[in-house]
């Protein structure tokens, strides 16, 4: 039984009503994408402009 390999590289976060983005790279991109997302529902997300455009703009403005 072979096991399923994470998708490993680089990812962006983009707000779609200003144009900002967030670069990233993680050997486990969708479980690293899941963390940014609950941290910024969650209002504590380490990068404090990124989690500005989140709060005024909500989750819907966001390509993950």
């Amino acid at each position: 039984m072979s096991r399923k390999r994470d998708k490993e590289g680089i990812y962006k976060i983009t707000c779609k009503e200003n144009g900002k983005i967030y670069i990233g790279r993680s050997i486990n991109i969708d479980e690293r994408l899941k963390s940014h997302k609950r941290s910024l529902v969650a209002g504590r997300h380490i990068n404090k402009k990124l989690q500005a455009d989140f709060n005024e703009y909500g989750e819907d403005a966001f390509v993950f």
